[in-house]
C-alpha cells in the first residue's frame, strides 16, 4: 500500500484527504456501504472548522463526480439523497442541491453530444454506402453490387470514402478490388 494512502487512511488527525481516500477505497462495495461511509464524510465536512471549510465545496463536488462517474446509474439519487440527509448545514442544502443538478445536467449534454456525433457518423456511412452501391452497380452491374457484402462491413468512413473514390474512376472492377485489398 502506498505510504501516503496508509498514513490518510490510518491517521490519528483524520483529515478530508483520508475520507475521500476511504471512499475510493469502496468503489466496489455495495452502495449501503458507500452510502454509509458517503453520510460518515458528510457529517465530518459539516464538523470541520470555518478554516478548513473553504474545501467544502470541493469535497462535495468530488463526491458527486464519485457517485456519478464511478456508480452504477440506478444507484445515484439513492447515494444523493444520503448526502443530502446528511447534511446539517441548512445554508449548505441549496448549494449541494444545486451542484447534483449542474452535474447531472452536464452528463446529459455529455450524452446527447455522444448521440448527436454517433448519428453523424452512422449518417455519413449510409450516405457512403448508398454512393459506393449505386456506383458500383451503374458502372459494373452485379459484379460491382457482389463487392456491397464486404465494403458493409467495413465502419471507416475514411476507408469508405477512399472506396468511393476508387469506384469512380476505376476502369474495371478488378481495379476496385485490388484497391479494396489496400485499404
Amino acid at each position: 500500500m502506498n505510504i501516503i494512502l496508509f498514513f490518510c487512511l490510518n491517521s490519528k488527525n483524520d483529515n478530508p484527504f483520508g475520507w475521500i481516500l476511504r471512499i475510493i477505497q469502496k468503489e466496489n462495495a455495495s452502495a449501503d456501504e458507500i452510502g454509509k461511509e458517503l453520510s460518515l464524510s458528510v457529517e465530518r465536512f459539516m464538523n470541520m472548522t470555518i478554516d478548513e471549510r473553504i474545501n467544502w465545496e470541493k469535497l462535495m463536488h468530488f463526491l458527486y463526480a464519485f457517485i456519478y462517474q464511478r456508480r452504477d446509474e440506478s444507484e445515484h439519487n439513492k447515494l444523493i439523497e444520503i448526502i443530502e440527509n446528511s447534511i446539517t448545514d441548512r445554508s449548505k442544502i441549496e448549494e449541494v442541491s444545486k451542484m447534483s443538478r449542474t452535474m447531472a445536467q452536464a452528463l446529459i449534454e455529455q450524452g446527447v453530444q455522444k448521440g448527436i456525433e454517433q448519428g453523424i457518423q452512422k449518417g455519413l456511412q449510409k450516405g457512403l454506402y448508398d454512393a459506393i452501391s449505386m456506383g458500383l452497380e451503374l458502372k459494373f452491374g452485379d459484379d460491382g453490387i457482389a463487392l456491397m457484402e464486404k465494403i458493409l462491413r467495413i465502419k471507416s468512413v475514411t476507408k469508405l470514402e477512399k472506396i468511393k473514390n476508387t469506384v469512380r474512376t476505376a476502369k474495371d472492377i478488378d481495379e476496385v478490388k485490388s484497391n479494396m485489398r489496400l485499404i
